[in-house]
């Protein structure tokens, strides 16, 4: 009965879409973002983008793993860390993906260039699933017309958050977030079962945790909060105990099979560089919004980045004002998932509460609490989960207006979405364009001159074996990437 109401809503305020129509608009909308973004040159890997800073030392990472044979655990690499090695997951090399294409490689191996990498088509199948996941969380939401998706993916695709994020492809697939909330939906609103919920949430929770390990808290903490809410609702918890043992063991033997488990990266920088500030959400350097910061990402600025975007700055106070009485019985409806949103909110915090430049509290984190820190140390990635939340609660809340008010206003709300929709775009346009520039440079990485010292070269030597800070950072990937580029092992993996 409620679905059936709510298609006859669809169909009386914009023309309701079918599962396999809205998936085709998703796809025919990224793949169109991406060839406005990205010359083809840039997606086959041959961009100035991919020469320095993190992103180079990931696209090192794999090529190292790529020419090692297969050995278990399946993520490590033995040329990079050398004689001891490491794990390529700890050097974000997007697990995955470098399995896929290393098996594809095995298999086809005069298929690919010798220095072939993925990351550029990485790059750009992250806004084709970012309109997807958009998609499907928004339908799961209850909103299944063609103008709520066009609104879900336009911001979806534009986000701030994600643009930031160019040096880092792994963490630029967030999607899994949004595939994650509308799997939560789509359980607690009775559209799938229960147990196919639970079900897809472990691969999905596999995925994300083969994709970067920071996204395995935001999945998995949506999966714990989605049982919670069962058994709230009636579901016996003892069925939810037997589905959250299946995902242990299935996590367990994920992580054992790549190696996770024999890996320790607990680093310092909690509450020093990586926190939320207060300010964030609300100031982003942007065309509009700018708070005196100037428009460029610097570190560690970016690492909390977390501006939400002039447009969704719009949508809020009308979203609160004309949804009051919703938004108040939220925490009663789904009190795990916000639990949780409020959980991430204070961790992304960290111990070192800032406002601007101001200092609100400073204190110290429990022992107990430094596998965490130290694990997960950059706390402002963890607003990412609250932010997108507040997205699409704001969108689906504003499109539910429509059937429920007279025309003028449903005229208004329509009118105050798609013109939201245009300042966001316009508020993130710079950056867009500047992605546009920086992606057409061509790449000046040349080892040419180094033929013959690298021919009397079997290992590459560097003391200390690992340095962070700069400058010395981009001489160790520079290091890296000429031992790459003439197959001989370095006895760093930073």
């Amino acid at each position: 009965m409620h679905s059936t109401h709510l298609q006859k809503q669809d169909v009386k305020g914009f023309a309701a879409l079918g599962k396999y129509q809205s998936i085709f608009l998703a796809l025919v909308i990224g793949v169109l973002f991406v060839a406005y973004l990205f010359p083809l040159t840039f997606l086959m890997g041959h961009s100035s983008v991919f020469d320095e800073g993190d992103i180079a030392q990931h696209i090192s990472g794999w090529r190292f793993y790529a020419q090692d044979p297969w050995q278990l655990p399946l993520l490590q690499t033995t040329s990079l860390n050398h004689p001891d090695g490491i794990s390529i997951a700890l050097m974000d090399g997007i697990p995955i993906a470098a399995l896929f294409f290393k098996a594809l490689m095995s298999i086809f191996p005069n298929a690919f260039a010798d220095h072939f990498h993925f990351f550029g088509w990485w790059i750009g199948l992250v806004f084709v699933m970012q309109a997807l996941a958009a998609t499907a969380l928004i339908r799961a939401l209850g909103i299944k017309h063609w103008f709520g998706q066009l609104i879900a993916i336009g911001f979806a695709i534009t986000w701030p958050v994600l643009h930031a994020r160019y040096h880092h492809p792994a963490l630029m697939m967030q999607s899994v977030i949004l595939f994650a909330l509308a799997l939560y939906f789509l359980g607690q609103r009775h559209i799938w079962s229960s147990q196919r919920v639970s079900n897809t949430f472990i691969v999905l929770i596999m995925l994300s945790l083969t994709i970067h390990p920071y996204f395995l808290p935001f999945t998995a903490g949506v999966f714990a909060a989605f049982l919670v809410d069962k058994a709230l609702s009636g579901e016996s918890w003892l069925l939810q105990l037997k589905r959250l043992a299946v995902f242990g063991v299935v996590l367990f033997a994920t992580m054992w099979l790549l190696g996770y488990t024999d890996q320790k990266s607990y680093l310092a920088g909690f509450g020093d560089f990586f926190y939320l500030n207060l300010r964030d959400p609300f100031c982003g350097a942007s065309r509009y919004v700018h708070c005196g910061v100037a428009p460029v990402f610097t570190f560690p600025y970016y690492e909390g980045f977390n501006y939400l975007g002039a447009g969704l700055l719009l949508l809020i106070p009308f979203a609160l004002a004309l949804n009051w009485k919703i938004f108040k019985n939220i925490p009663s409806k789904y009190p795990s998932l916000c639990l949780l949103a409020l959980g991430f909110f204070l961790y992304a915090l960290s111990n070192n509460v800032h406002v601007g430049n101001s200092v609100l509290k400073v204190f110290d984190v429990p022992t107990w609490m430094y596998w965490l820190t130290g694990t997960f140390r950059a706390s402002g990635r963890f607003f990412w989960f609250v932010s997108y939340l507040i997205l699409f609660t704001a969108i689906a809340s504003l499109i539910k207006t429509h059937p429920q008010r007279k025309p003028s206003m449903r005229l208004f709300v329509t009118l105050l979405l798609f013109s939201a929709l245009i300042l966001q775009v316009k508020d993130v346009k710079p950056w867009l364009d500047r992605i546009q520039s920086e992606a057409k440079k061509p790449s000046q990485l040349n080892f040419s001159e180094w033929s013959e010292v690298m021919s009397h070269v079997d290992k590459i030597m560097l003391y200390p074996t690992y340095q962070c800070a700069d400058p010395h950072y981009q001489h160790y990937i520079w290091a890296m990437q000429l031992a790459n580029a003439y197959h001989k092992k370095i006895n760093t993996g930073l």
